[in-house]
């Protein structure tokens, strides 16, 4: 345990591509990458909001979970933005007209995506349960890429900004995430991702705000 006003400095590990600072989402992932090394290491474990304000006053180069299959390198100005919290923020787009778009399930499916995000809805009790889908918009221009419908209470755009960040953070750069709330009158999308589909995530049933006496 750390006192208060201790000094500490961060050490830096060898890439490919020169020395890179390594940050961990999880004790879990740290082991897996110390077990490749074969070496013995300290670590600090600081809250992210704490942690990338810090690091933002000299962006270093720095790799999120190095060594994982699914590994991410952080930018000067994605560790900046996550500091100031503008990652986070989500973009709503309004289709403006009726549009034609596939459904369908992803070829690969995207299991380090989903055990994260299932950590992260499990911390939300307002979070009811999350669908899966590939979505393509013909006419985007746009490659199929992953959505996901979140049957949420409370504060969406938050829950969303929150998954986004976890998309990010597993999902290989050429890759993305759409969020969309479910029950929020998506005609389609909800009656696919309700009818056609499984939930990866269930949380707690919503309890009545009745009693029977």
């Amino acid at each position: 345990m750390l006192k208060q006003d201790t000094d500490i400095s961060f050490a830096s590990l060898q890439g490919a591509n020169g020395p890179f600072l390594p940050i961990f989402t999880s004790r879990e992932r740290l082991q897996e990458a110390v077990n490749q090394t074969g070496q013995t290491y300290g670590f600090v474990a600081l809250r992210g909001k704490d942690i990338f304000p810090i690091l933002a006053e000299n962006p270093p180069t720095a790799i999120l979970n190095p060594g994982a299959a699914y590994g991410k390198e952080l930018t000067a100005d994605e560790i900046c933005r996550i500091a100031d919290g503008s990652i986070a923020k989500t973009e709503s787009k309004v289709i403006q007209k009726e549009t034609k778009v596939l459904l369908g399930q992803p070829a690969k499916h995207p299991t380090e995506l989903i055990a994260a995000l299932q950590r992260l809805f499990a911390k939300h009790p307002t979070v009811h349960a999350a669908y899966l889908a590939q979505i393509h918009d013909p006419s985007s221009g746009e490659k199929p890429h992953l959505i996901i419908g979140i049957e949420a209470d409370g504060d969406f755009r938050k829950i969303a900004g929150e998954a986004g960040m976890t998309a990010q953070g597993v999902l290989d750069k050429e890759e993305f995430a759409d969020f969309i709330q479910v029950g929020g009158n998506n005609g389609s999308l909800d009656s696919y991702f309700k009818k056609q589909t499984q939930p990866f995530y269930k949380g707690e049933a919503k309890k009545p705000f009745w009693k029977v006496w």
